[in-house]
């Protein structure tokens, strides 16, 4: 995917976690297990508070500032990731967990390598705060999930 401002690393951050929680509420719907289902709606109420961070991102940034070029190309490795899901929920919450893990770092490793493409230290250092705010996310994720076990 190519990425020509940085308007454009926040819509498509937006944008990704909107889908994660789409295919988040697909996979509830199908989900007979109670436990799994509770897994997926908290999964859920988190990709739609992420979509709106990244929204509030984007609207906090000057409008020159989000014009920035940027020109950056990444291997879409989260929307690959996101294709080849089975559209069938798993079967556990450790699988719905573990398909979650590798989603959100398909996600992390496409802004890494954006942030490592910015020009200027600012702008490096903006993408970088990203990044950790999407690894404290997926760690909250996993500790909440086996909270979620232990019950």
């Amino acid at each position: 995917m190519r990425y020509q401002q940085l308007k454009d690393i926040l819509l498509h951050l937006h944008q990704a976690h909107q889908q994660l929680g789409e295919r988040y509420h697909q996979w509830q719907r199908q989900q007979p297990a109670e436990r799994s289902r509770l897994l997926l709606e908290f999964m859920i109420q988190k990709e739609k508070e992420a979509a709106r961070h990244a929204g509030r991102l984007q609207q906090s940034l000057d409008a020159k500032l989000q014009e920035t070029w940027v020109d950056i190309q990444t291997d879409g490795q989260f929307a690959q990731a996101l294709t080849s899901l089975p559209q069938q929920v798993p079967d556990s919450t450790e699988s719905i967990l573990e398909q979650a893990v590798a989603l959100d770092e398909a996600l992390i490793a496409e802004l890494e390598v954006m942030a490592r493409h910015l020009d200027g230290e600012g702008l490096q250092s903006w993408c970088a705060g990203i990044v950790q705010e999407e690894r404290t996310r997926q760690h909250q994720l996993v500790h909440n999930a086996h909270r979620l076990e232990d019950i």
